[in-house]
């Protein structure tokens, strides 16, 4: 009797269901955008380490330019601020160091973040978290929303007369370089109480220094509620 060789064939594997994974969110892939780094993320290296494809990445971003929108906006939003019993001005303090550094880091957070129509959950998160610290300390609300976009508007203000300075000084090639050109276009110009400022001081010491406005702010808050 003639057995005739059968070939078995595997079951075929299970396809893997068509659109956005289960557990995938914006904010992780947010998140995840943000352990690759600004500096290395593209839309295929992203979706690779998050074992997705592609396509599926658009169902939740409307584009790459989309994508670098949100991962500045959320590296612009630090960890939050542990309640450890300090003053309101404690926390405005901390707040615009934590911001001040980011943008110090990521200077192309300062562009992006002027687009205010896409926020996270995470941003809505850290923006409550400050407000609450200082409703708390018996700010009413209205003054702390208020006290927290002033002290935005300093340190984003700030940020970008630190890189204003920065750029400035490495084009002239340093800070006496530079002030002896800004002196030189006064004179040029016919500009001379221009001219008296930089010969003095070249760019003003306060380019760049957050601390010097905010802490008017909160002397200004201090002596309202005194």
């Amino acid at each position: 009797m003639t057995v005739r060789n059968q070939t078995i064939s595997a079951a075929p594997a299970p396809r893997r269901p068509q659109g956005r994974p289960r557990r995938l969110t914006l904010d992780k892939i947010i998140d995840t955008a943000c352990e690759i780094g600004i500096d290395r993320l593209d839309m295929a290296g992203l979706a690779a380490k998050l074992g997705t494809g592609v396509a599926t990445l658009y169902g939740y971003v409307d584009n790459y330019d989309h994508l670098i929108h949100l991962t500045l906006q959320r590296l612009g939003q630090s960890t939050l601020i542990v309640d450890h019993g300090q003053s309101w001005q404690a926390v405005l303090r901390e707040h615009a160091a934590s911001i001040f550094a980011v943008y110090r880091r990521h200077p192309q957070l300062i562009g992006h973040m002027m687009d205010g129509t896409r926020r996270t959950l995470a941003d809505i998160v850290y923006f409550d978290h400050v407000v609450k610290l200082l409703v708390d300390r018996g700010i009413a609300p209205v003054d702390a929303l208020s006290l927290y976009f002033e002290v935005n508007q300093i340190t984003a203000g700030a940020a970008v007369g630190l890189h204003y300075r920065a750029s400035a000084e490495a084009a002239a090639g340093g800070p006496d370089a530079l002030r002896e050109e800004l002196v030189a276009a006064c004179d040029a110009s016919g500009l001379p109480a221009l001219r008296e400022g930089f010969a003095a001081t070249g760019l003003p010491p306060a380019l760049g220094d957050y601390q010097r406005a905010l802490e008017r702010l909160i002397a200004e808050h201090e002596s309202t509620t005194t």
